[in-house]
Protein backbone atom coordinates (compact mmCIF):
# COMPACT_ATOMS: atom_id res chain seq x y z
CA UNK A 1 0.00 0.00 0.00
CA UNK A 2 0.70 3.67 0.27
CA UNK A 3 3.73 4.62 2.51
CA UNK A 4 2.72 6.28 5.63
CA UNK A 5 6.70 5.87 7.22
CA UNK A 6 6.53 10.00 7.89
CA UNK A 7 3.60 9.56 10.74
CA UNK A 8 1.01 10.59 8.55
CA UNK A 9 -0.48 10.75 4.94
CA UNK A 10 -0.68 14.31 2.85
CA UNK A 11 -3.80 12.74 0.99
CA UNK A 12 -5.91 11.93 3.68
CA UNK A 13 -7.47 12.94 6.92
CA UNK A 14 -7.77 9.99 9.02
CA UNK A 15 -7.14 5.75 8.51
CA UNK A 16 -9.82 3.12 8.97
CA UNK A 17 -8.98 -0.36 10.20
CA UNK A 18 -12.11 -2.36 10.05
CA UNK A 19 -9.40 -5.32 8.92
CA UNK A 20 -6.15 -6.25 9.57
CA UNK A 21 -3.91 -8.78 8.02
CA UNK A 22 -2.22 -8.73 4.78
CA UNK A 23 0.24 -11.00 2.99
CA UNK A 24 2.53 -9.59 -0.16
CA UNK A 25 1.28 -9.35 -3.95
CA UNK A 26 4.24 -7.43 -6.07
CA UNK A 27 7.79 -6.15 -5.96
CA UNK A 28 6.13 -2.85 -4.29
CA UNK A 29 5.34 -4.66 -1.23
CA UNK A 30 8.67 -5.73 -0.16
CA UNK A 31 9.15 -2.87 2.45
CA UNK A 32 5.67 -2.44 3.32
CA UNK A 33 5.03 -0.41 6.15
CA UNK A 34 2.58 -2.18 7.59
CA UNK A 35 4.02 -5.49 7.90
CA UNK A 36 6.84 -3.75 9.51
CA UNK A 37 4.66 -2.10 12.19
CA UNK A 38 2.65 -5.70 12.47
CA UNK A 39 5.83 -6.95 13.40
CA UNK A 40 6.73 -4.78 16.46
CA UNK A 41 3.31 -5.06 17.52
CA UNK A 42 2.47 -8.95 16.81
CA UNK A 43 3.62 -10.41 20.89
CA UNK A 44 1.13 -12.57 23.12
CA UNK A 45 -1.87 -9.89 23.76
CA UNK A 46 -0.85 -7.03 20.95
CA UNK A 47 -2.71 -6.03 17.96
CA UNK A 48 -1.21 -7.94 15.53
CA UNK A 49 -0.57 -11.39 16.80
CA UNK A 50 -1.28 -14.33 15.03
CA UNK A 51 -1.03 -12.16 12.13
CA UNK A 52 2.98 -12.60 10.95
CA UNK A 53 4.61 -15.62 10.31
CA UNK A 54 6.92 -16.54 13.26
CA UNK A 55 10.62 -17.65 13.04
CA UNK A 56 11.07 -21.27 14.36
CA UNK A 57 14.46 -20.59 15.17
CA UNK A 58 14.78 -16.87 17.11
CA UNK A 59 10.72 -16.16 17.44
CA UNK A 60 11.60 -13.45 14.98
CA UNK A 61 8.52 -11.99 12.73
CA UNK A 62 9.32 -12.93 9.10
CA UNK A 63 6.25 -11.06 8.10
CA UNK A 64 2.68 -11.43 7.15
CA UNK A 65 1.49 -14.95 7.12
CA UNK A 66 -2.14 -14.02 5.08
CA UNK A 67 -4.33 -14.20 8.35
CA UNK A 68 -7.09 -11.31 7.82
CA UNK A 69 -9.22 -10.51 10.32
CA UNK A 70 -11.90 -8.08 11.43
CA UNK A 71 -12.13 -5.87 13.51
CA UNK A 72 -15.53 -5.54 15.39
CA UNK A 73 -14.69 -2.14 17.72
CA UNK A 74 -13.73 -0.19 14.50
CA UNK A 75 -15.93 -1.21 12.14
CA UNK A 76 -18.50 1.96 13.03
CA UNK A 77 -15.74 4.48 13.57
CA UNK A 78 -17.00 6.17 10.72
CA UNK A 79 -20.26 6.26 11.86
CA UNK A 80 -18.96 7.96 15.06
CA UNK A 81 -16.47 10.84 13.53
CA UNK A 82 -18.73 13.86 13.10
CA UNK A 83 -16.30 16.01 11.02
CA UNK A 84 -16.62 15.27 7.67
CA UNK A 85 -13.42 13.74 6.51
CA UNK A 86 -11.32 11.92 3.77
CA UNK A 87 -10.73 8.25 5.57
CA UNK A 88 -7.64 6.04 4.05
CA UNK A 89 -9.83 2.81 4.17
CA UNK A 90 -7.82 -0.50 5.98
CA UNK A 91 -4.02 1.16 5.49
CA UNK A 92 -3.10 -2.10 7.34
CA UNK A 93 -4.68 -4.42 5.60
CA UNK A 94 -6.22 -4.70 2.14
CA UNK A 95 -9.79 -4.88 1.85
CA UNK A 96 -10.40 -7.42 -1.32
CA UNK A 97 -7.90 -9.95 0.28
CA UNK A 98 -8.63 -13.25 -0.71
CA UNK A 99 -8.91 -14.54 2.53
CA UNK A 100 -12.13 -11.92 3.42
CA UNK A 101 -15.04 -13.07 2.91
CA UNK A 102 -17.78 -10.98 0.89
CA UNK A 103 -19.97 -10.79 4.25
CA UNK A 104 -17.35 -8.78 6.10
CA UNK A 105 -16.29 -6.70 2.81
CA UNK A 106 -20.22 -6.34 2.66
CA UNK A 107 -20.11 -4.53 6.06
CA UNK A 108 -17.46 -2.22 5.32
CA UNK A 109 -19.26 -0.99 2.07
CA UNK A 110 -22.53 -0.90 4.10
CA UNK A 111 -20.84 1.53 6.48
CA UNK A 112 -19.45 3.94 3.71
CA UNK A 113 -23.04 3.70 2.44
CA UNK A 114 -24.43 5.27 5.20
CA UNK A 115 -21.71 7.72 6.95
CA UNK A 116 -21.71 9.20 3.50
CA UNK A 117 -20.20 12.61 4.51
CA UNK A 118 -17.10 11.48 4.99
CA UNK A 119 -14.51 10.65 1.70
CA UNK A 120 -13.35 7.28 1.75
CA UNK A 121 -9.96 6.35 0.14
CA UNK A 122 -9.27 2.46 -0.68
CA UNK A 123 -6.50 0.68 -2.20
CA UNK A 124 -6.07 -2.70 -3.09
CA UNK A 125 -3.38 -4.88 -5.17
CA UNK A 126 -6.09 -7.79 -5.75
CA UNK A 127 -7.95 -5.40 -8.30
CA UNK A 128 -9.53 -8.57 -9.95
CA UNK A 129 -10.76 -10.05 -6.76
CA UNK A 130 -12.54 -5.79 -6.38
CA UNK A 131 -13.73 -6.02 -10.14
CA UNK A 132 -15.75 -9.59 -9.39
CA UNK A 133 -16.91 -8.12 -6.16
CA UNK A 134 -18.49 -4.98 -7.33
CA UNK A 135 -19.87 -7.07 -10.51
CA UNK A 136 -22.46 -9.32 -8.56
CA UNK A 137 -25.54 -8.43 -9.74
CA UNK A 138 -26.66 -9.24 -5.75
CA UNK A 139 -24.31 -6.60 -4.56
CA UNK A 140 -26.86 -3.79 -4.25
CA UNK A 141 -29.38 -6.10 -2.09
CA UNK A 142 -26.57 -7.46 0.22
CA UNK A 143 -25.50 -4.40 0.91
CA UNK A 144 -29.01 -2.73 1.79
CA UNK A 145 -29.56 -5.90 4.00
CA UNK A 146 -25.43 -4.90 5.61
CA UNK A 147 -26.67 -1.34 6.38
CA UNK A 148 -30.21 -2.02 7.87
CA UNK A 149 -28.08 -4.41 10.23
CA UNK A 150 -26.00 -1.55 11.30
CA UNK A 151 -28.35 1.05 10.87
CA UNK A 152 -29.87 0.62 14.08
CA UNK A 153 -26.59 1.11 15.77
CA UNK A 154 -25.26 3.80 13.59
CA UNK A 155 -28.75 5.32 14.84
CA UNK A 156 -26.79 5.40 19.16
CA UNK A 157 -24.34 6.87 17.97
CA UNK A 158 -23.36 10.27 19.59
CA UNK A 159 -24.30 12.49 16.44
CA UNK A 160 -26.60 10.98 14.42
CA UNK A 161 -26.50 13.71 12.03
CA UNK A 162 -23.47 13.03 10.84
CA UNK A 163 -24.78 10.03 8.79
CA UNK A 164 -27.41 10.53 5.70
CA UNK A 165 -31.33 9.39 5.70
CA UNK A 166 -31.27 6.09 3.70
CA UNK A 167 -33.07 5.37 0.38
CA UNK A 168 -34.11 1.93 0.46
CA UNK A 169 -35.56 2.34 -3.36
CA UNK A 170 -31.78 3.67 -4.88
CA UNK A 171 -29.26 1.44 -6.15
CA UNK A 172 -27.11 0.83 -3.04
CA UNK A 173 -24.23 0.21 -4.99
CA UNK A 174 -20.73 1.74 -4.85
CA UNK A 175 -21.21 3.02 -8.53
CA UNK A 176 -23.63 5.44 -7.47
CA UNK A 177 -21.35 6.51 -4.94
CA UNK A 178 -18.69 9.71 -5.40
CA UNK A 179 -17.95 9.48 -1.94
CA UNK A 180 -16.15 6.23 -1.92
CA UNK A 181 -12.94 6.45 -4.02
CA UNK A 182 -11.77 2.78 -5.29
CA UNK A 183 -8.62 2.72 -6.28
CA UNK A 184 -4.92 0.25 -7.00
CA UNK A 185 -1.20 0.58 -6.13
CA UNK A 186 1.37 0.03 -8.35
CA UNK A 187 5.23 0.74 -8.11
CA UNK A 188 6.41 -0.02 -11.93
CA UNK A 189 5.38 -0.87 -15.47
CA UNK A 190 4.77 -4.50 -14.84
CA UNK A 191 2.34 -3.83 -11.83
CA UNK A 192 0.40 -1.05 -13.81
CA UNK A 193 0.28 -3.49 -16.69
CA UNK A 194 -1.22 -6.15 -14.65
CA UNK A 195 -3.75 -3.75 -12.40
CA UNK A 196 -4.75 -0.51 -14.55
CA UNK A 197 -6.69 -2.18 -17.35
CA UNK A 198 -8.11 -4.16 -14.55
CA UNK A 199 -8.93 -0.72 -12.75
CA UNK A 200 -10.63 0.70 -15.72
CA UNK A 201 -13.37 -2.04 -16.08
CA UNK A 202 -14.42 -1.29 -12.09
CA UNK A 203 -18.12 -0.67 -11.77
CA UNK A 204 -17.39 2.07 -9.21
CA UNK A 205 -17.99 6.29 -9.62
CA UNK A 206 -14.39 7.18 -9.05
CA UNK A 207 -11.00 4.90 -9.77
CA UNK A 208 -7.84 6.38 -8.73
CA UNK A 209 -3.82 5.10 -8.65
CA UNK A 210 -1.47 5.20 -5.94
CA UNK A 211 1.85 5.19 -7.81
CA UNK A 212 3.50 4.88 -4.80
CA UNK A 213 5.84 3.24 -3.55
CA UNK A 214 7.16 3.94 -6.97
CA UNK A 215 10.40 2.39 -7.69
CA UNK A 216 10.08 2.32 -11.78
CA UNK A 217 8.95 3.91 -14.61
CA UNK A 218 5.51 4.19 -15.86
CA UNK A 219 3.86 5.07 -18.40
CA UNK A 220 0.12 5.23 -18.57
CA UNK A 221 -1.32 4.19 -22.09
CA UNK A 222 -3.90 6.94 -23.66
CA UNK A 223 -7.27 4.35 -22.69
CA UNK A 224 -6.39 4.53 -19.28
CA UNK A 225 -6.27 7.90 -18.59
CA UNK A 226 -9.71 8.33 -20.03
CA UNK A 227 -11.11 6.12 -16.75
CA UNK A 228 -8.66 7.41 -14.27
CA UNK A 229 -10.24 9.94 -12.27
CA UNK A 230 -6.73 10.87 -9.75
CA UNK A 231 -3.04 9.57 -9.60
CA UNK A 232 -1.10 9.90 -6.38
CA UNK A 233 2.88 9.62 -7.12
CA UNK A 234 5.67 8.97 -4.01
CA UNK A 235 8.89 7.65 -3.63
CA UNK A 236 9.50 5.07 -1.03
CA UNK A 237 10.56 5.72 2.66
CA UNK A 238 12.54 3.28 5.32
CA UNK A 239 15.63 1.73 5.93
CA UNK A 240 15.65 -0.01 2.41
CA UNK A 241 14.27 2.17 0.80
CA UNK A 242 14.79 2.26 -3.32
CA UNK A 243 15.81 5.28 -4.96
CA UNK A 244 13.19 7.24 -6.73
CA UNK A 245 13.85 9.48 -9.59
CA UNK A 246 12.26 12.48 -10.16
CA UNK A 247 12.40 12.02 -14.13
CA UNK A 248 9.46 9.17 -13.16
CA UNK A 249 7.20 11.79 -11.59
CA UNK A 250 7.17 14.37 -13.98
CA UNK A 251 6.71 11.59 -16.99
CA UNK A 252 3.25 11.27 -15.12
CA UNK A 253 2.66 14.93 -14.48
CA UNK A 254 2.96 15.44 -18.31
CA UNK A 255 1.04 12.21 -19.02
CA UNK A 256 -1.72 13.64 -16.38
CA UNK A 257 -2.05 16.89 -17.59
CA UNK A 258 -2.47 16.19 -20.91
CA UNK A 259 -4.98 13.75 -20.08
CA UNK A 260 -6.98 16.42 -17.73
CA UNK A 261 -6.36 14.17 -14.73
CA UNK A 262 -5.46 15.45 -11.25
CA UNK A 263 -2.41 14.41 -9.76
CA UNK A 264 -0.79 14.83 -6.20
CA UNK A 265 2.48 14.43 -5.58
CA UNK A 266 3.01 12.83 -1.88
CA UNK A 267 6.94 12.52 -1.37
CA UNK A 268 9.65 12.25 -2.67
CA UNK A 269 11.13 8.94 -0.92
CA UNK A 270 14.82 8.51 0.82
CA UNK A 271 16.09 8.72 -1.80
CA UNK A 272 15.32 10.66 -4.55
CA UNK A 273 17.40 10.90 -7.52
CA UNK A 274 17.49 14.36 -9.98
CA UNK A 275 17.54 14.34 -13.60
CA UNK A 276 21.31 14.60 -13.58
CA UNK A 277 21.62 11.21 -11.55
CA UNK A 278 22.69 13.18 -8.41
CA UNK A 279 21.21 13.17 -5.28
CA UNK A 280 18.76 15.61 -4.30
CA UNK A 281 19.41 17.06 -0.75
CA UNK A 282 16.21 16.87 1.69
CA UNK A 283 16.12 16.92 5.60
CA UNK A 284 13.97 14.06 6.63
CA UNK A 285 14.03 10.43 5.82
CA UNK A 286 11.14 10.42 3.46
CA UNK A 287 11.45 14.06 1.22
CA UNK A 288 7.73 15.43 2.51
CA UNK A 289 8.31 18.77 2.46
CA UNK A 290 7.40 20.49 -0.45
CA UNK A 291 9.55 23.54 -0.39
CA UNK A 292 12.71 21.03 -0.83
CA UNK A 293 11.18 19.87 -3.81
CA UNK A 294 12.07 21.01 -7.57
CA UNK A 295 9.24 23.52 -7.79
CA UNK A 296 7.37 21.87 -10.86
CA UNK A 297 6.86 18.72 -8.72
CA UNK A 298 5.20 20.96 -6.24
CA UNK A 299 1.70 19.71 -7.51
CA UNK A 300 -1.02 18.51 -4.95
CA UNK A 301 -4.15 18.40 -7.05
CA UNK A 302 -7.74 16.57 -5.98
CA UNK A 303 -10.41 14.70 -8.21
CA UNK A 304 -13.55 16.92 -8.42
Amino acid sequence: MTDQRDGGIAWTDETWGPIRGCSRVTKSCINCYAESIAKRFSGEGLAYEGLVRLSKKDGSPLGWNGVVKPVPKRLLDPLRWQRARKIFVNSMSDTFHENLPDSEIDKIMAVMGIARRHTYQSLTKRPQRMKEYLADPDLPRRLWEAAQEIWPRARSTPWPETVGPLNPHRDFHPRNWPWVWLGVSVGDQPEAEDFVPILCEIDAALVWISQEPQHGPIEYRDEWLKRIDWIVIGGESGHEARNFEVAWARRTIAQARAAKVPVFMKQLGKWPVGSDGWPIKISDGHGAKVEEWPEDLRVREWPT
